[in-house]
């Protein structure tokens, strides 16, 4: 990376504290605690937005995707993770929503969706990894 920063945030300040000793940079690659509400970051700050966590893991997946649409460029990118199945542990009210449902409550629009079929994925029978491609709604659309 060449210019810019990363921030890297947690609700667990365990794995903030961690991530900060093996990998923080100051003013390159930082890490920050964040409460699941709002993001501590400025609004069309950042270029891209990419989630390790499923969507449907978060409390309140729409405010979390609007979190996202609002700290992103109008030209930025955001790569949300999903599962092509449902577990049992997702409460009833997300295992309902859809995705591209959530989306349309928010200020993000799908661009593409690609699966990431693992050989885990394959061998247990478990739910396939796909990346959504999200950017920001263009204004009247």
């Amino acid at each position: 990376m060449g210019k810019g920063c990363v921030y890297g945030l947690s609700t667990s300040p365990q794995l903030v504290a961690l991530a900060v000793r093996l990998r923080g940079v100051p003013g390159r690659v930082e890490f920050k605690t964040w409460g699941g509400e709002r993001f501590p970051l400025p609004d069309r700050s950042f270029d891209g937005v990419i989630s390790c966590v499923s969507w449907d893991r978060y409390r309140e997946p729409v405010a979390v995707l609007r979190e996202m649409a609002r700290v992103l460029r109008p030209d930025g990118d955001a790569y949300l993770l999903e599962f092509d199945e449902r577990t049992p542990k997702i409460p009833q009210a997300v295992q309902a929503a859809d995705l591209g449902r959530l989306l349309e409550d928010t200020a993000l629009t799908e661009v593409r969706r690609s699966c990431c079929e693992t050989r885990l994925s394959r061998q247990w029978d478990r739910a396939t990894p796909v990346v959504v491609h999200a950017r920001p709604r263009l204004p009247g659309a």
